[in-house]
């Protein structure tokens, strides 16, 4: 936590119980729209790992290129017979050799073709990468959203238990009231201002998070607008089932995982076979007769050495590629399932409520108010009305942020956009 933040704490808890959001500077306005557009193009997550795309694609580049051709020249560096030091000329002696390396028995195919594998395997990385990150997007703004709700709640609260207590005080200085009234209205109020700060607390720290996520300077406040979700009926169990088969990149990267291993043990077994030398010999000099031509080929023994502990790992990593392929599918569906009856489950409790319950929970609340001003119920019945409403209503803001998870849950384990903003 910054001091700036820390110094800011310090102030409301001791200097400003009653704090206004207008009194915050750098304060910026965002929609989901403007979020994401924001996180795309400068979340630096994105930017270092799209990285990983660009290398594995230069690989494969890198895979394609052949053998270069080798060249090597030697002379004397003393001809006794004419006396002379690096005596290359007609009565000396040069040599020269050109040597061209070839892989045969599909090596170079087979490596080009890993190479191509791990290119996407990087792709499908990335993918699930930004996966996850939406996950975490949508969910620090979700948050952010519904705790700032919360403060709106808790802050309109203090402003209007405020007011009341100055009314309340000049009754009691007029002895219209009791003075353990006044004591016990304030004490609520701290009640209210010491939750305030809690909620100030938590959702500064995911400022945090999602100014880190979109790339803003620490001393820039986000207040979010209002999250509008446009909510599709998911279809049925099964084919949230097959679409996270077919969609989430982790599981298909785990099939991609398989195809990489049986790609290695091809090359495997192909790089048991040596690669075969050609070479042009040229020599002045040096050889039974003047000016000597000559050509050849040159390849490996394998005799002891013919690969088999690289082919013996490779049919393990086989093995074991496909275990793990297993094992994700199996995870995939337990989450599927827990978070597609979550879903329905939040669905149908916040299907139960409506505008009138909110219109009535307001109502409540302004009842408390002037019934108390009229001094037709007492404070307890006043203090438990105020509470009643306070829990209510920051149960259903907790209500709403519960769905909005569930529906972002989906989301993440199907690996499809069934919540769009």
């Amino acid at each position: 936590m910054t001091h700036r933040i820390a110094l800011f704490l310090l102030f409301v808890c001791f200097l400003a119980p009653v704090y206004s959001e207008a009194q915050l500077k750098d304060t910026i306005r965002l929609d989901m729209q403007a979020v994401q557009q924001r996180f795309l193009a400068k979340n630096l997550q994105i930017i270092a790992n799209k990285f990983n795309i660009d290398i594995a694609k230069a690989l494969v580049i890198q895979a394609k290129t052949y053998y270069n051709p080798n060249i090597a020249v030697d002379g004397s560096v003393y001809n006794n017979v004419s006396r002379k030091y690096f005596d290359w000329g007609y009565n000396g002696n040069a040599d020269g050799q050109l040597t061209q390396l070839f892989s045969i028995a599909g090596k170079h195919t087979n490596s080009v073709k890993l190479a191509k594998v791990s290119a996407d395997e990087a792709q499908l990385a990335f993918d699930d990468l930004m996966r996850a990150l939406y996950y975490q997007l949508y969910s620090d703004y979700k948050n952010i959203y519904y705790t700032q709700q919360e403060i709106d709640l808790l802050s309109a609260q203090e402003k209007s238990l405020s007011d009341l207590i100055s009314g309340t005080e000049q009754m009691f200085k007029l002895g219209a009231i009791a003075g353990n009234e006044v004591f016990r209205l304030k004490a609520e109020l701290n009640d209210l201002e010491n939750q305030n700060v809690t909620a100030w607390s938590a959702m500064l720290d995911l400022q945090a998070d999602l100014k880190v996520m979109l790339n803003y300077p620490d001393t820039v406040y986000l207040r979010l607008q209002e999250m509008k979700p446009q909510v599709t009926t998911p279809p049925p169990y099964q084919q949230v089932i097959a679409d996270a088969e077919n969609s989430r990149p982790d599981v298909l990267l785990a099939h991609k995982n398989v195809e990489f291993n049986r790609m290695n043990l091809k090359l495997q077994k192909s790089t048991a076979v040596p690669d075969l030398a050609w070479n042009f010999n040229y020599s002045h000099y040096g050889s039974y007769g003047l000016d000597y031509t000559g050509t050849g080929l040159a390849i490996d023994i394998p005799i002891f050495n013919h690969n088999q502990g690289n082919i013996k790992a490779a049919r393990y990593g086989i093995n074991q590629a496909q275990v793990q392929d297993t094992l994700q599918m199996n995870t995939v569906k337990n989450q599927v399932a827990t978070s597609y009856v979550t879903y329905l489950m939040t669905k149908a409790r916040v299907d139960k409520f409506d505008d009138q319950y909110s219109k009535d929970l307001e109502e409540l609340k302004d009842f408390a108010f002037q019934n108390y001003k009229k001094r037709t119920i007492n404070l307890l019945e006043f203090l438990d009305q105020l509470r009643t409403y306070n829990t209510a209503k920051l149960s259903l803001i907790s209500l709403k942020s519960s769905y909005i998870d569930a529906l972002n849950d989906l989301n993440f384990k199907s690996g499809k956009m069934y919540l769009k903003y």
